[in-house]
């Protein structure tokens, strides 16, 4: 790593929300926004869910401007993939492997020490028959672009209309996973306890839905994780709860 990287200024002083700096280089148009909330496909109950509409609004979409097209025939050889970038300044191949549709979207991602980038598929948008190559990339240091690669599940054409979004970009703190550990528990008090609670909710959430049918569909969705509340009452000091969507 060069002087200049190391001295670097960090994106996010402490009290400050995380910071994400994108530079498009070489004239790329792509697009990057926040994920928003809604999808045009879910029911209008989805967004009483708040595992669902929470997901949704995971990361930074990218998209391109204009219109893109891609196909497969089918043969494992380079050419039997077609991209058609409708003249957009990017870059595109086809030689990663067999039915991968590669793009190059000309952009850098730079986030604070210790938060990387998590390129993976949006969160409940699918492409048809098109599957992300998911990437993690170490977006604290490197200083160059990267890809963004689909596989054809199967052999056929998609054809994506300008600003539909490829992929989702979710900044991730590497550092949480250094000397994370996995602990299953089958037994001991605390999973008597959690497992009584559970008891306890699932009656909780029977009650409420025979209550509901007679109060009206929107009373099923009123539940306690909805208003960010425990059977015994507000939830845990210091715990984090979003009562409606951050994003519209």
């Amino acid at each position: 790593m060069d002087e200049t990287a190391q001295q670097r200024e960090p994106l996010a002083e402490p009290g400050e929300g995380l910071r994400v700096e994108v530079y498009r280089l070489f004239g790329s148009n792509v697009r990057l926004e926040p994920a928003p909330a809604r999808r045009s496909w879910l029911p209008q109950e989805a967004y009483r869910c708040p595992p669902i509409t929470f997901a949704n609004q995971l990361g930074y979409l990218v998209s391109l401007d204009g219109p893109l097209d891609m196909a497969w025939d089918g043969r494992p050889t380079p050419d039997g993939v077609m991209i058609d970038l409708h003249g957009q300044p990017i870059e595109a191949r086809t030689d990663f492997g067999p039915g991968i549709a590669t793009l190059f979207p000309n952009i850098v991602v730079k986030t604070p020490p210790g938060i990387g980038t998590l390129v993976k598929a949006v969160p409940n948008l699918p492409l048809g028959r098109l599957m992300l190559v998911e990437g993690f990339v170490e977006t604290d240091w490197l200083d160059y672009t990267f890809n963004i690669s689909f596989r054809f599940v199967v052999p056929g054409r998609v054809q994506l209309p300008p600003r539909t979004p490829l992929c989702a970009l979710l900044p991730y703190p590497t550092l949480l996973l250094k000397g994370a550990q996995l602990a299953i528990h089958d037994s001991g008090a605390e999973h008597q306890r959690i497992q009584r609670y559970t008891e306890r909710y699932l009656e909780h959430r029977v009650s409420a839905a025979q209550a509901a049918g007679q109060q009206g569909r929107e009373a099923l969705f009123e539940s306690l994780y909805l208003r960010g509340e425990t059977l015994d009452g507000p939830r845990p000091e210091g715990t984090a709860h979003a009562r409606t969507p951050w994003r519209g």
